[in-house]
């Protein structure tokens, strides 16, 4: 496992592994099963060997047990040269692997309160998340969303975002939207309804 502990090597490790005309996809989460880091490297291999497309793909998190099996499926499917397995890095560090990916996967069971997703629309990324009622509505359909139970709708939205620069500049265009709303406003809103409603329910009784 290599952790990331400056700027510099931060860059050293990524420009050894891939190169300047590799597009890398990027995941921060903790090594844990159902962040499901595992449905990216599936996506990778029909990327690589059915579609002929050169995708790499940046991990960072600290180990929560899963990270051996990820990466035997890495060695076992010939993906390890394609990934880079990162432990926890320095928000400079974050800040360079965003400034220089090619789109956010965010594959988690668990959500659909993430903050990356919110991070990638700042940098301009388009974000790829789960094709779930709540995920969907959570970024207000700013996304590309994809099938858990289906790793090849994950290959098909990323070759989409790599041969269609247009679909990809519109994504990165709604994400930018969607971070630009009064988020304050309408949260106080959402209150001033709760509250309304519980009167009007409360003037009922005495």
């Amino acid at each position: 496992l290599t952790k990331v502990k400056d700027l510099d090597f931060e860059n050293q490790i990524i420009k050894k592994k891939f190169n300047k005309k590799i597009k890398y996809l990027f995941y921060p989460a903790q090594y844990w099963p159902h962040k499901n880091h595992i449905y990216i490297l599936k996506a990778l291999k029909i990327l690589k060997f059915e579609k002929k497309l050169n995708v790499g793909v940046i991990f960072t998190g600290s180990d929560k047990g899963n990270l051996e099996f990820l990466k035997a499926y890495a060695f076992k499917n010939d993906l390890i040269n394609d990934v880079i397995f990162l432990d926890f890095v320095s928000d400079n560090d974050i800040s360079r692997i965003y400034q220089n990916a090619f789109s956010l996967v965010m594959p988690s069971y668990f959500g659909p309160s993430n903050l990356p997703p919110l991070e990638a629309f700042k940098f301009s990324l388009p974000v790829i998340y789960p094709d779930i009622d709540e995920f969907v509505n959570h970024l207000d359909n700013k996304g590309i969303f994809v099938k858990l139970n289906d790793p090849k709708s994950l290959a098909i939205a990323v070759s989409q975002l790599l041969e269609n620069d247009l679909l990809r500049k519109k994504i990165i265009s709604k994400g930018l939207k969607y971070i630009s709303r009064d988020f304050k406003n309408e949260n106080l809103k959402k209150l001033e309804n709760i509250f309304e409603l519980y009167f009007s329910k409360r003037s009922c009784w005495d």
